[in-house]
């Protein structure tokens, strides 16, 4: 093979590698940006369930369900017999049936806790904050009056010893904002990630037109 034939074979070698560098990061580009389509369609569906969920709970204030201190919203249907002198309420886990007064009385009947999810009175038992304003919460139900403010809106601290501050607009409006700085660093990050392929892709290029 003469020196003119391996050049030219050289060339045809790299031209072939510069094709697939190019193939590939454009192609890299396709799928980032698909997945990209892709998260923004969830993150919509997501917030789509998340508006469902709470035009839920205020159709469910509104037909005036009973309120059960310390029972999540979507578990107080199940509080319907909860302070009824003639009404029975069966524990969540199955384990027993009492009477509808027994609920948040201050003594452990079921054995999973349910009914006392307003009391520190079971020690399995969990006491859901509502914190109107950031994100509700679970504490164990040993935290309820214990003299320390959990919940941001102060609800588990109810007997009076103490009295908590409802900081939950603050910390919820404080979330937000991280959110939003979050989203912006992504977005930023993605920006600059795609800018480089382009310019990868038309270096690329270039070289395979010399």
């Amino acid at each position: 093979i003469t020196a003119g034939g391996e050049k030219r074979e050289m060339s045809r070698v790299l031209l072939a590698l510069v094709l697939v560098c190019v193939l590939l990061s454009c192609t890299l580009i396709d799928s980032s940006l698909a997945a990209k389509k892709k998260d923004k369609k969830k993150a919509a569906a997501a917030a789509a369930a998340d508006q469902q969920a709470e035009e839920t709970a205020e159709s469910n204030n509104n037909n005036n369900h009973h309120f059960v201190r310390g029972a999540a919203p979507e578990s107080v249907s199940l509080y319907a017999a909860a302070g009824k002198k003639n009404a029975e309420f069966k524990c969540l886990d199955g384990s027993a049936t009492i009477p509808g007064w027994a609920v948040n009385d201050g003594f452990c009947d079921c054995g999973d806790g349910s009914d006392e999810p307003g009391t520190s009175a079971c020690s399995n038992g969990k006491y859901y904050c509502t914190n109107e304003g950031h994100k509700g919460q679970f504490i164990t139900s040993s935290k309820v009056n214990d003299g320390v403010c959990d919940c941001c809106d102060g609800s588990d601290e109810y007997s009076g010893v103490i009295t908590c501050a409802n900081t939950c607009q603050e910390l919820g409006s404080a979330h937000q904002e991280e959110e939003v700085k979050a989203r912006r660093w992504q977005e930023q990050g993605w920006a600059a990630k795609v800018a480089y392929m382009k310019e990868g892709c038309a270096v690329i290029k270039e070289a395979q037109e010399l």
